[in-house]
């Protein structure tokens, strides 16, 4: 797993909301939500491991090879903290 270091965000993007039959997608272009991972030690946020972001649609630099959603992230990419 990485630890993102100074003003970095790790998360996890969520996956596509199911409802009954259907399989929520978000559209191209809107904002998607992500989970927080892991915190860099100077981020100046009043965001905490757990919490739910809503980010700015193609965001973030994904780590992995697999599809597992992870994204390191800075601060402007977020626009909200869902609750």
């Amino acid at each position: 797993m990485i630890r993102p270091i100074g003003k970095n965000i790790l998360v996890q993007k969520q996956k596509e909301e199911k409802k009954g039959i259907l399989i929520l997608k978000p559209i191209d272009g809107e904002p998607y939500k992500a989970t927080v991972i892991d915190i860099g030690s100077k981020a100046d946020l009043d965001i905490a491991v757990g919490d739910t972001l809503l980010l700015v649609p193609y965001t973030g630099s994904r780590i992995s090879t697999d599809d597992d959603g992870y994204l390191l992230i800075t601060e402007r990419d977020i626009l909200g903290v869902v609750a």
